[in-house]
């Protein structure tokens, strides 16, 4: 979270979002939170990013990743997450894939 807020803060035109069940306490004001979304809603915050990013150190690729490049979001993730990039070419999400350093 403090890298999240150092980056904000360096890079203020740049707007991070993110979702999930429930919004952390202490949660940075300047990050927008969307707590519980629906599908419909989901769907339209996919549409409405550029880049999902996936910071997780010990969590493997995900469902949510692979949601965000099907709306057509680049997906940027950390290893281990970067399973992504070990997709065959053929697969049409492994165009819209970035593996980024440690978070």
């Amino acid at each position: 979270m403090k890298n999240l807020q150092k980056f904000v803060h360096k890079n203020p035109v740049i707007k991070l979002r993110t979702f999930g069940f429930k919004k952390p306490e202490n949660f940075p004001e300047q990050i927008e939170f969307f707590e519980n979304p629906s599908r419909n809603e989901l769907n339209s915050w996919y549409d409405s990013i550029d880049i999902f990013y996936v910071p997780s150190l010990y969590e493997a690729w995900g469902l949510p990743a692979m949601e965000a490049m099907a709306r057509g979001c680049t997906a940027a993730t950390t290893r281990p997450a970067s399973r992504c990039c070990s997709l065959p070419p053929s697969c049409r999400f492994r165009t819209g894939c970035t593996r980024l350093g440690r978070p």
